[in-house]
């Protein structure tokens, strides 16, 4: 009875350290996404700065010259 007792403790064991193993990877996972995320999202918005900067200093200022980002 005493052997069964500490099986199904072992079992409980693995069974907390596969689901926190489990948990640690998807957070590595959600994490590596919103990195990659962010840093695409960010050179996306240097790139629109880049843009209208030299949009803005190689044209004549007039009421019409805007620098639109849709």
């Amino acid at each position: 009875m005493l052997a069964a007792s500490k099986q199904r403790n072992m079992f409980q064991t693995a069974s907390i350290a596969g689901g926190a193993t489990i948990a640690v990877f998807l957070v590595v996972i959600v994490c590596v996404a919103v990195y990659i995320h962010l840093q695409r999202k960010q050179k996306e918005t240097r790139a629109r700065y880049s843009w209208c900067h030299f949009y803005y200093l190689s044209m004549v200022f007039s009421a019409d010259s805007k620098c639109v980002i849709l």
